[in-house]
């Protein structure tokens, strides 16, 4: 075997060393319905098991009023905010300068429904069925599905991201502002300060998360290694010319002069 050849075979060796057979990711749409599957019952059964729905709220719903038209602005919001997030990092998927832009618009579509609708359809507020603890029984019951988004992302991307942690967190605090719209009273005002408003903190803490799981990946990634099986320090792959092997011919070395092939 000559000398070249050695040398690229020790290349793809080193290359090879530390890939790991890998499975290819699941698709959005199975990921989106398995998300939805489990956070949508944590969401539900516990408001519907205490204090249950608004009297009225169904039949709203079913008359097509603001409500209803709030509901479905709700729900594209936390499947575009979702999608958004679960997308970004997955190779050959859109960038979040192209992921990022419609989940926001149809999240601030959802706010100015619930913040206008009432003076231009005309329904008034229902203070019928207020609860005490929206405000923090909307955070908590966001936190389920927003580790699971978390975990539903790490399987499918390459790498941790804040921003898809911070997608999943505000997808995740939809889900109960979309039932407390039905489950407490119904006030632009108080919706805005205690069902919508925990979209924030929960975007926030999915950032935290998401950058926690990235730098945790980046930290148990293996090292590059050299050819020759040492670890390099900067955790960089080595370039076929630089394994310590001598110089090819008509190759120049570090001081600029030419190199010459060395005997076999």
């Amino acid at each position: 075997m000559s000398l070249e050849e050695t040398r690229t075979s020790r290349l793809i060796d080193a290359l090879i060393e530390d890939l790991v057979p890998v499975r290819p990711a699941r698709s959005l749409t199975a990921t989106l319905l398995g998300w939805g599957a489990i956070s949508l019952p944590w969401v539900l059964l516990p408001l519907l098991g205490h204090g249950g729905l608004r009297p009225g709220a169904g039949r709203a719903l079913l008359t097509a009023g603001p409500l209803a038209w709030e509901t479905i602005a709700g729900i594209l919001a936390a499947v575009a905010l979702s999608s958004a997030g679960l997308e970004l990092g997955v190779p050959g998927t859109r960038s979040a300068r192209r992921s990022v832009p419609l989940p926001l618009v149809f999240t601030g579509i959802w706010i100015g429904l619930v913040l206008v609708g009432e003076p231009i359809i005309g329904e008034g507020p229902m203070p019928l069925g207020k609860r005490p603890h929206c405000f923090i029984e909307s955070l908590g019951l966001a936190t389920l599905p927003l580790a699971l988004g978390l975990v539903a992302h790490s399987r499918r991307a390459t790498r941790g991201h804040a921003l898809a942690g911070s997608l999943m967190g505000g997808a995740s605090a939809c889900l109960p502002g979309l039932a407390m719209q039905l489950a407490c009273m119904y006030d632009p005002a108080h919706a805005l300060q205690y069902h919508l408003t925990p979209i924030l903190p929960a975007a926030a803490l999915g950032a935290l998360l998401g950058a926690a799981v990235g730098a945790l990946r980046a930290h148990r990634a293996p090292p590059g290694r050299t050819a020759s099986g040492d670890t390099d320090p900067s955790g960089r792959r080595p370039s076929p010319d630089t394994d310590g092997s001598p110089c090819r011919a008509g190759s120049r070395s570090d001081d600029g002069r030419p190199g010459r092939a060395s005997s076999s």
